[in-house]
């Protein structure tokens, strides 16, 4: 071989140390090797070190949470949770306005005042009367919109953005019920108008 062709040749860095091999050009190939994979692209790791922290590791439900999702699917069951939050939302409702409000307090004989503990006895009196009344019209109406709301998802076997508005519709035309078909006609498109714009509002779809 020609001195041009030799010169020519790359250079190995084990072999030019020889075949017994240098201490120096051994160090330098092990802290090649311990360089990884970014600077020798032909240094291959095994495929858990090359994808540690990108995986998670598959776990399966336990018995009691399968339970619970199926308690949570279960039409009843949902109705009822949702009776009881609207409830507790009416509950809520009541004490606020009757905070606001004392048109239901009686009126005090002219030129006496009353004391502050007949003030108290009216106004959690309104309070009970109003809270009692916000919290049976928002359960039922919790109620009959979440069942409404189940059962079409089960019949159409989608959840998607027209769920709301229908259960919507079929809530407001069952609760308007008693006072005619105008009013049914009016409770089915104000309610089902007004699901789909708090369903686009919370962007639940």
């Amino acid at each position: 071989m020609s001195d041009e062709a030799k010169s020519s040749t790359p250079a190995d860095p084990v072999m030019a140390g020889g075949l017994d091999g240098s201490s120096s050009t051994l160090d330098a190939a092990a802290a090649a090797v311990e360089a990884g994979p970014s600077d020798m692209p032909y240094v291959h790791t095994s495929l858990t070190e090359r994808f540690q922290g990108k995986f998670q590791r598959l776990s399966f439900p336990t018995f009691e949470q399968m339970m619970a999702e199926d308690a949570m699917n279960n039409c009843g069951v949902r109705s009822i949770i949702a009776g009881a939050g609207g409830a507790l939302l009416g509950v809520a409702f009541g004490v606020f306005t009757a905070s606001l409000d004392t048109g239901g307090m009686d009126a005090a004989v002219v030129g006496e005042t009353k004391s502050t503990r007949v003030v108290l006895r009216e106004t959690l009196q309104l309070m009970k009367s109003k809270s009692v009344s916000y919290a049976k019209g928002f359960a039922v109406m919790g109620l009959v919109y979440s069942g409404c709301e189940c059962l079409i998802e089960k019949r159409r076997a989608r959840h998607d953005k027209w769920n709301a508005p229908l259960a919507g519709c079929a809530a407001g035309g069952i609760m308007a019920a008693p006072a005619g078909p105008k009013a049914m006609c009016f409770g089915c498109a104000s309610f089902a108008a007004f699901s789909y714009a708090i369903d686009r509002f919370m962007g639940l779809h």
